[in-house]
């Protein structure tokens, strides 16, 4: 399991995993996380935030507000899909991160 791999209780892997995805708009349920049905006018600066720290950023003009709206809208088929190249693991992030991401 990934707590065996890492040397960490499964309780310290559901805090970082829980801590990372706080800027998200999501639920929790039943052990489980995914996308709010009904996403908040608030959840704007939650994903700035998160097309900033995963690198999407370079590809997408930030200030445009309506641009992000209408990419993360759910009654709306998105107009485009992200897709970006798989990183090359070794060279960009630590080895422990490194880790994690394979485990995954």
């Amino acid at each position: 399991t990934l707590s065996d791999e890492f040397g960490v209780t499964e309780r310290t892997l559901q805090r970082d995993f829980h801590q990372r995805l706080v800027h998200l708009d999501l639920e929790y349920r039943n052990g489980r996380y995914s996308l709010r049905r009904q996403s908040s006018p608030c959840a704007i600066p939650e994903m700035l935030s998160f097309i900033q720290n995963t690198g999407i950023a370079r590809i997408l003009p930030l200030r445009n507000g309506r641009l992000i709206t209408c990419l993360t809208d759910n009654q709306e088929p998105s107009p485009c899909l992200i897709w970006l190249p798989a990183p090359d693991i070794t060279a960009t992030f630590p080895e422990c991160f490194s880790q994690l991401i394979l485990a995954i």
